[in-house]
């Protein structure tokens, strides 16, 4: 029976059978749904990815949580004279509201979540900071 399993947060997990790509949030797994999704929040493609997939755990035991918006991003707050306080989150899609802000509240985070930590190489995507401020925040990623 799926459960939630929050000791699971950050992993990547993969279905044997269809192949998809989950990434655990909140204890609970969120569908990576293509190519331009990996290379945005981890920097990889293909076989590349299959490199930080972990097996530990069947995809089967975790319960569903939302999908990644397709395109989801890293942000990086950046303000108009081209500083930036370090703020990274992750933007994508939260059900019912359109996009939802998640703070990523230090690199070791990034790291659980095998975000791409490289700035200004396409990966994270400086975003300026009123801009920001209208895109709702969701909970801090842990």
């Amino acid at each position: 029976m799926a459960t939630p399993r929050p000791e699971f947060n950050g992993f990547l997990l993969r279905d044997p059978a269809s192949e998809a790509i989950y990434l655990i949030i909140d204890g609970l797994k969120c569908h990576v749904p293509d190519q331009l999704t990996c290379n945005n929040l981890f920097g990889l493609s293909g076989n590349d990815m299959l490199q930080i997939v972990t097996e530990v755990v069947d995809v089967n035991d975790v319960s569903d949580g939302l999908q990644l918006t397709p395109g989801a991003i890293l942000a990086l707050r950046t303000f108009n004279d081209g500083s930036t306080d370090q703020s990274t989150y992750l933007i994508s899609d939260a059900g019912s509201e359109s996009q939802v802000k998640r703070y990523i509240p230090s690199p070791a985070i990034m790291g659980k979540y095998h975000f791409n930590q490289a700035t200004y190489n396409g990966t994270i995507k400086p975003i300026l900071s009123f801009i920001l401020d209208f895109i709702p925040s969701g909970t801090d990623l842990a």
